[in-house]
């Protein structure tokens, strides 16, 4: 009860604090039902506010399960449309612990992007801070490409991840401190990316890295498009004292509305040995219809489907409704190898999406197998 009452008093503090604002929010939240004796089994939700106040922007998100509340995650920003500051801090409210930081300015001039980042995280939630800066500067170029360089002051874009105990839902960031980052502003790397440069039938994208003790490596990384179905992915690395050179060659047989999944099995760069077909995907659409077959031929290697099932069949239903939103009905059924029911079936899923305003959206989805329901789920959206 204390966690959701927390919920309640920051909510309308905010709120009080968004008066004079433009406020934007949402609430979206999701019950599963015992089939059995449709008592609550698991709930979810999220609670998002955003206020505007001229160049000033408030927000704050609250994620709750069957628990409590969960997260709070807060953002605070200036944004003049050519720069801007931004503030991002997590908090998990299980453990009652601050876990991320994040403060990010940022520059747009011509068709360039600047970004400053420093970035403070404890994944672990030990209370240890890793800390570190980040200046990212991004800018398209002739002919569609992309130029990116990451100059690293202790953080980097390798991203962090953030889980507590007894919650399903999980928090990700791109910037992330490097491993034993202290805070302290010290130069640990240069990373600068060209992507999509186009040459005809081949895309090349270059990375070139350096740390604080000198030149790290160099890749090259060359997608060739050959004129039959055959695709070669060809990359070469350089370190200080080697060189690489891996071909990954790549068969598309997908024709239309037939998508066929395959892997070639290569010895060397220059021997294909084998093709393995390991399913199949057809696609079609009828008007407001939309039929989908999925076949797996190898379930265990290869997971296309939901387990422990080999094929998919799915029939969808869009049709404009209230408000120019649009209801879905969708039906998944899915086959069983062995099943000694009729056509192998094993297990029905249906899905149900109304619109009752522009504001407010129901949903209904179950699930049934040979024993009868097994999953029932109900939930609605409210946007404001």
């Amino acid at each position: 009860m204390k966690p959701f009452l927390l919920a309640l008093i920051v909510v309308m503090l905010g709120s009080s604090l968004a008066a004079g604002m433009e406020v934007h929010g949402s609430f979206d939240i999701s019950i599963s039902l015992d089939p059995g004796t449709g008592t609550l089994q698991d709930l979810s939700g999220t609670c998002t506010l955003i206020g505007s106040w001229g160049f000033l922007r408030l927000g704050s998100t609250l994620d709750f399960e069957e628990i409590g509340l969960t997260w709070i995650l807060g953002t605070l920003g200036f944004d003049a449309g050519v720069a801007g500051v931004t503030g991002d801090a997590l908090f998990g409210a299980v453990n009652a612990a601050f876990l991320y930081g994040l403060l990010t300015g940022w520059m747009k001039l011509g068709g360039a992007e600047f970004y400053g980042y420093y970035v403070m995280a404890d994944p672990d939630g030990d209370g240890v801070f890793e800390q570190g800066g980040l200046f990212r500067a991004t800018a398209s170029l002739p002919g569609g490409a992309l130029f990116e360089s990451l100059t690293m002051f202790g953080a980097d874009m390798s991203g962090v991840s953030f889980a507590q105990p007894g919650v399903d839902k999980t928090y990700y960031f791109a910037v992330a401190p490097q491993t034993g980052s202290t805070g302290i502003i010290e130069f640990t790397g240069q990373k600068i990316t060209f992507s999509n440069l186009g040459f005809g039938c081949a895309v090349l994208e270059s990375e070139t890295y350096f740390t604080k003790s000198g030149f790290e490596y160099q890749l090259f990384s060359i997608t060739v498009h050959t004129a039959t179905v055959l695709t070669l992915e060809v990359d070469i690395l350089f370190t200080v004292q080697t060189k690489s050179v891996t071909i990954t060659p790549i068969l598309d047989l997908s024709y239309g509305c037939v998508y066929v999944y395959t892997e070639l099995q290569v010895v060397d760069y220059f021997t294909i040995t084998g093709l393995t077909i390991y399913g199949v995907r057809l696609e079609a659409s009828f008007g407001n219809f939309k039929i989908v077959e999925i076949m797996s031929f190898d379930e265990v290697n290869y997971d296309l489907i939901l387990d422990p099932y080999w094929e998919q069949f799915t029939v969808e239903v869009c049709q404009p409704a209230c408000c120019g939103g649009y209801a879905i009905f969708r039906v998944d059924t899915y086959f069983e190898e062995g099943s000694l029911n009729i056509f192998d079936w094993g297990r029905t899923d249906f899905y149900l999406e109304i619109p009752v305003a522009s504001f407010f959206t129901l949903w209904s989805g179950m699930g049934i197998d040979p024993s009868g329901l097994v999953e029932w789920e109900i939930g609605c959206s409210l946007n404001f």
